[in-house]
């Protein structure tokens, strides 16, 4: 009976202290959590002193570079996968500069790149923007981040931990103002999943005086709610139309995290009925004046529920949304087999009318 005690008593004693672990650590996270005000600016760095014009073919890229982990032998756990890290720092090194040589392949005018890490457990806390800057070493860059968020300890065998990421614009013509603005998220549990949403606005001033605006964007993918969905395309063509409605050229590139094809299957044969996330980019709230410009030769995405294979299910969900005075050439997704991120960069030629 008194060894029952004890043992009970032990018991007990383990409950209360699992228990004083979880609620620490939900105090923990809601403490810690934050989110960046909206209108915050951005530094320029690395100021160019060469400015864009009109009637110039320029090429504009965009990529989601995946914190370099994303390696064609990667699956994530969010999506259904095995790892919550990159397989190795060297992995990471690799993935950034498989990217880094394709983006400079196509030598473009200007870059929005997504998902670019730093002091991140999941990346070996490798500064992720330094490796594109050595690449690009004459190009002027503006940062916004889009994640910060707290020590995850999930999965308990591999925790995600700390990770801090976000949307990085570079171009090899000047660079007037730039800008962070906040979108809304959901408001639940699922927050602490949904990164700190923005997009970034940098401005160009024209060698005529006219403006560019190129909109860096990375819409929600871990959301229920399809108001919010909504609400972020909302708020981003509010803001786009403003801008073209004061005369400006805009360009908004990126992961929008829906169907820009509407239903990528009809292009690509293999169905996407299974992942709720893949929905289709809704093209009745696009401003009046803007178009898409997506390329439904080649998948800019692959679900990364397991490691690549070719009958996995594959989306387009990056590439360009334009005013009607900006001329989209041509449109390509470059076919990199998702060897260094899950996603395939976007190139696109333009000119500005």
């Amino acid at each position: 009976m008194r060894h029952r005690k004890r043992a009970l008593k032990t018991l007990m004693a383990i409950v209360i202290v699992c228990l004083a672990v979880v609620v620490g650590y939900i105090g923990y996270l809601l403490f810690d959590y934050s989110r960046i005000p909206d209108g915050q600016q951005l530094d320029i760095a690395n100021q160019s002193a060469e400015p864009a014009d009109t009637g110039v073919r320029y090429s504009i890229m965009t990529y989601n570079v995946g914190f370099g982990a994303y390696s064609a032998d990667f699956s994530f756990f969010m999506d259904g996968g095995k790892y919550s890290r990159a397989l190795s720092a060297q992995a990471v090194y690799d993935n950034i500069g498989g990217a880094c040589k394709t983006l400079a392949a196509y030598n473009p005018d200007f870059v929005m790149l997504q998902e670019v890490g730093y002091d991140s457990d999941n990346s070996y806390h490798i500064d992720q923007r330094q490796l594109f800057y050595d690449t690009f070493p004459s190009y002027a860059h503006d940062f916004a981040i889009n994640n910060h968020s707290a020590y995850l300890f999930y999965p308990l065998t591999c925790p995600f931990g700390r990770n801090n990421a976000g949307l990085l614009t570079m171009s090899r013509y000047a660079m007037e103002t730039a800008v962070r603005r906040r979108l809304p998220i959901e408001s639940g549990l699922t927050k602490f999943f949904d990164l700190d949403r923005c997009y970034a606005v940098t401005t160009f001033r024209l060698a005529g005086g006219q403006r560019l605006c190129l909109y860096t964007v990375h819409l929600s993918a871990y959301t229920n709610d399809r108001t919010i969905r909504d609400q972020q395309v909302d708020m981003l063509m509010d803001d786009m139309q403003q801008s073209y409605e004061q005369g400006a050229y805009v360009i908004c590139g990126g992961d929008f995290n829906a169907d820009l094809l509407g239903d990528s299957s009809k292009y690509f044969g293999i169905s996407g009925a299974d992942y709720v996330w893949a929905q289709a980019f809704p093209l009745d709230r696009l401003a009046t004046g803007f178009t898409l410009a997506a390329d439904s030769r080649v998948p800019s995405c692959r679900n990364a529920d397991r490691p690549y294979d070719a009958t996995d299910f594959v989306i387009t969900i990056d590439g360009f949304i334009v005013s009607e005075n900006v001329k989209v050439v041509s449109t390509k997704t470059v076919d990199t087999g998702f060897s260094y991120s899950d996603h395939n960069p976007v190139y696109m030629e333009f000119t500005l009318q």
